[in-house]
């Protein structure tokens, strides 16, 4: 898998949100060039949410992982990175993951399900 170095930065608006209002700034490996992560509407139509595991947080997971590494790989996974990264982000403050806590994360998934596909028969991918 071809890594792109980028960091999503958590912003929650502040003291309360509004719908819409919180958002993920990605930024580039020189934390030079960022744009506002575009939310992918599956679960939660009011916007994207962190800290728990509810529907909020399915979006924000669909939604880094679709800009990360596609929309294909993103629906296998996004639940699971919902699990593991998004509910556990820190609700106060700013807090950030970076493309590397995440391909280290997906990397031997996917290798792993190659391998039973190789095993069982039903293809390489």
């Amino acid at each position: 898998m071809n890594r792109l170095h980028r960091t999503y930065r958590f912003v929650r608006s502040v003291p309360l949100p509004q719908l819409g209002e919180n958002h993920v700034e990605v930024w580039d490996a020189d934390r030079n060039k960022k744009y506002r992560l575009k939310h992918q509407v599956r679960h939660s139509p009011t916007g994207l949410e962190w800290g728990y595991g509810g529907i909020g947080p399915a979006d924000t997971a669909l939604s880094i992982l679709t800009d990360l590494v596609g929309k294909e790989i993103a629906l296998r996974w996004y639940q699971q990175f919902k699990f593991s990264f998004i509910a556990q982000v820190a609700r106060e403050g700013t807090p950030m993951l970076t493309s590397d806590q995440i391909y280290d994360w997906l990397e031997p998934l996917m290798e792993l399900v190659r391998l039973v596909r190789t095993v069982d028969g039903t293809g390489s991918g």
